[in-house]
């Protein structure tokens, strides 16, 4: 048997080739995990089409079978949907918590 030693012929294409190589790793791991976060986080909410009517108080105290206090549902309701203010419209569709 030999040793053969591999060398470097040129460092600027070896270091963009270790370069391209992390960066495609690092895409494939962040693709991957945000699968993974997108389908937890789709088993945590379930939706609600508004309808006439509808405001968020009345939301979260139908959607809120473990008794827990309204104003923290509706507090819930309005951080994951991104909700600034008390208004919804029919036909918006809301992320509610599961309980």
């Amino acid at each position: 048997m030999y040793n053969k030693r591999l060398v470097i012929v040129n460092k600027f294409r070896f270091v963009t080739f270790l370069l391209v190589l992390i960066l495609l790793f690092a895409l494939l791991l962040n693709n991957l995990l945000s699968v993974v976060v997108a389908s937890n986080t789709d088993s945590e909410y379930k939706q609600i089409h508004v309808k006439e009517g509808d405001t968020i108080w009345c939301i979260a105290k139908s959607n809120n079978p473990e008794g827990d206090d309204v104003r923290e549902v509706v507090y819930k309701i309005k951080k994951i949907n991104n909700i600034s203010n008390e208004w919804i419209e029919a036909g918006d569709i809301l992320k509610i918590p599961r309980n």
